[in-house]
């Protein structure tokens, strides 16, 4: 069954900002860098951006009861 999510939904269930906060704790992460980070996640995932213009799609066999992020 076929099962679809905006862009911006499955990355944050996916724990897209866990991963934007462990870069940004790097000790060599620049200030720089983490602004990049926080910019990029910010056009990912925000709605006006490719949040909700861009769409996730999962096809799974209907023996398969959960999708991760779905």
């Amino acid at each position: 069954m076929p099962a679809i999510l905006s862009q911006g939904e499955f990355l944050m269930r996916m724990g897209i900002v866990s991963r934007i906060e462990q870069l940004m704790s790097l000790d060599d992460t620049t200030d720089d860098q983490a602004n990049q980070l926080v910019s990029s996640l910010k056009y990912l995932v925000e709605p006006e951006q490719m949040g909700k213009r861009f769409k996730v799609m999962a096809i799974v066999h209907p023996s398969i009861d959960e999708v991760t992020g779905f």
